[in-house]
């Protein structure tokens, strides 16, 4: 009799268990859910790809006030082809999507020979000496969040790339807002 008991609580628990780890492991997959529909980005915007599209940029500058807008596809042919040109990157399938005020980027990360879903969000931000700035202000792999140092070397990415293809084009301007809306990245500012 004891040992149909012992029996049946060890079944009881093993079952649980493997209830458990079937659960953990399929979670990850549910809950990176992304924005939808997923930005095209195989047929490249204006320009070449990873080149944004500066035409407002020119006919701003005529009456000293400067709006460059940036739709989803751009931003997302810039990370992409930023991020072909890094050897050691093992980050791919990159979505960027302007929404809720923030720059959020979908992608797949591989670390340490794990491959799994991660999301990073950027609020954009101006300096007070009028320059560009995306903060990282949450980054996670799959449900864990990433560290602290790799977050660190992930901001100083997103701040090269970003300066790369700004700084050029807003020598002679004072940035005075970035917003983001409606998949739409508009920087307005006013030439010195």
């Amino acid at each position: 009799m004891w040992y149909k008991v012992i029996m049946f609580r060890i079944s009881l628990i093993l079952i649980l268990f493997v209830a458990l780890i079937s659960l953990a492991c399929n979670l990850g997959l549910r809950s990176n859910s992304e924005p939808t529909p997923q930005v095209d980005h195989s047929t490249p915007s204006p320009g070449n790809r990873g080149e944004m599209n500066y035409e407002s940029y020119e006919s701003g500058k005529a009456n000293g006030r400067v709006e460059l807008t940036f739709d989803e596809s751009e931003v997302t042919d810039l990370v992409a082809s930023e991020l072909e040109n890094v050897e050691e990157t093992s980050i791919s399938d990159i979505q960027v999507f302007l929404r809720d005020g923030q720059v959020q980027v979908f992608g797949s990360i591989q670390l340490q020979g794990i491959r799994a879903n991660s999301r990073i969000f950027l609020d954009p931000q101006v300096t007070r000496q009028g320059e560009p700035r995306f903060v990282i202000v949450s980054a996670y792999y799959s449900l864990i969040p990433i560290p602290e140092n790799i977050v660190s070397n992930i901001q100083a990415g997103i701040d090269e790339i970003f300066s790369n293809h700004l700084e050029p084009l807003m020598m002679d301007v004072t940035i005075e807002s970035i917003s983001v809306s409606e998949g739409l990245l508009t920087i307005t500012g006013s030439k010195n």
